[in-house]
Formats: C-alpha cells, sequence, structure tokens
C-alpha cells in the first residue's frame, strides 16, 4: 500500500489579522478532487500552517508550486492596499456595526415602503367611495398606475437590453476589416516564456502570429 507523501509549511506574517485574511482567502480556493491532493489550514497567531498531503510526487510538486504563487500575489496585495484599506474602512466591504445600523435601517424602510404601496395600489380601490372620499386618501395618486409604472419600466428595460444596449455595442464595434480586431492600444500581450512553471498563467491577449502558427503550422517531425 502507498504512504502518503506529506509537506508542511510555516508561513509568518506581519500580524494575526493578516494570517487570517491569508487564512479566509486560501480556505476558498481547495484543491480538485482528481488532483489527489488534500490541503489542511491552520491559523497560529500571527502565522499560517500548511499542509499538503498526496500519493504521488508530481501532483504534490504541481499543489506546492501554483500555491507558492498564490500565496505571493495575496502577500503583494496585501502589502499594497492593506494600509489603504486600514486608513479608509469605510470603503471595504466588511461589515461593521455602522453598517449593520443603516442595513436594519433600510430594511424597515423598504417593508414600509412595499407595505404601503400595495396598500395604495390593491387595497384602496376596495374601500368603500365614502372612505375615498376622506382628504388624505381621495389626495392619492390613481391605483392605476401602482400597476401602469412597473410595466412601463418593464417594457423601457426590455427595449434598452435588447434594442439600445446592442445597437451601442455594434457601433462601437470596428469593421471586420479594420486592424483593431487584431491589436489596438488595449491590447496586453505577455510572452509565454515569463509564465510560472505549474502555476496559473495570466490574462493577456493571443497575438495573432501564435494563433496562427498554433491552428495552422504543422510540426516538423
Amino acid at each position: 500500500m502507498m504512504m502518503d507523501m506529506l509537506n508542511s509549511m510555516n508561513i509568518p506574517f506581519p500580524s494575526t489579522r493578516d494570517a487570517a485574511i491569508a487564512y479566509d482567502v486560501l480556505r476558498v480556493d481547495a484543491e480538485p478532487k482528481r488532483s489527489g491532493v488534500t490541503k489542511t489550514l491552520i491559523v497560529e497567531n500571527n502565522s499560517l500552517k500548511v499542509t499538503f498531503s498526496s500519493k504521488g510526487a508530481k501532483q504534490l510538486r504541481v499543489a506546492v508550486h501554483s500555491f507558492v504563487d498564490y500565496l505571493v500575489l495575496i502577500s503583494e496585495t496585501m502589502a499594497e492596499f492593506g494600509q489603504a484599506r486600514t486608513q479608509m474602512s469605510e470603503h471595504s466591504p466588511a461589515p461593521t456595526p455602522s453598517r449593520a445600523v443603516y442595513g436594519f435601517a433600510f430594511y424597515l424602510a423598504a417593508c414600509t415602503g412595499f407595505s404601503l404601496y400595495m396598500l395604495w395600489g390593491f387595497a384602496l380601490p376596495l374601500l368603500p367611495n365614502s372612505v375615498k372620499s376622506l382628504p388624505f386618501l381621495s389626495q392619492l395618486p390613481q391605483p392605476y398606475w401602482a400597476v401602469a409604472i412597473p410595466i412601463h419600466a418593464c417594457v423601457a428595460l426590455a427595449m434598452f437590453a435588447f434594442f439600445i444596449y446592442p445597437g451601442i455595442n455594434l457601433m462601437m464595434t470596428p469593421p471586420p476589416d479594420d486592424l483593431r480586431v487584431i491589436q489596438d492600444s488595449h491590447s496586453h500581450y505577455v510572452p509565454s516564456s515569463s509564465q510560472p512553471v505549474g502555476g496559473i498563467p495570466p490574462v493577456r491577449d493571443l497575438h495573432i502570429s501564435e494563433v496562427c502558427r498554433i491552428l495552422y503550422m504543422k510540426s516538423e517531425t
């Protein structure tokens, strides 16, 4: 019976908070079952302990290399934006007590507004005329608009989504014989030789020469 191969790493961080952030990010990126690699993450004070287990050396090496590349990216991101996140906590999506209060107030306002809308649009027509003639009820808009406004809004949204938005995209798209279809100022080319071995390749554009070479040129045998 083949024994599992283990690889353990103890990664220090500047603070316990940074270690917890790295743990939350890395635990989402689980190893696929087909790889045969098991990853275990443990936070100990301001360090992160990572253990890989696999029955094959090749799978274990690929998993460790990919993890290191991902960890370097996380560390660089934390180093670049960590200070700004501390100074501008309001721009962070993390939950705060003030946001909890605002969220609860918005929830109450939404429930109240929806209840008033239902009463105005569907309960008001059922009232007798003697009640409808009251001063505060007679000044309300007609219940017809409670149904008409959502319908007009849906029709306008459908017109924009199916006609106006595609038309704008077609107007902005260059013709097929334009050189901008192949390369423009927004093209981002990265040499294949600069990609890390066993890592995730970066997002890049494929040059037309590389595409033609892969698709149409036959390798010499």
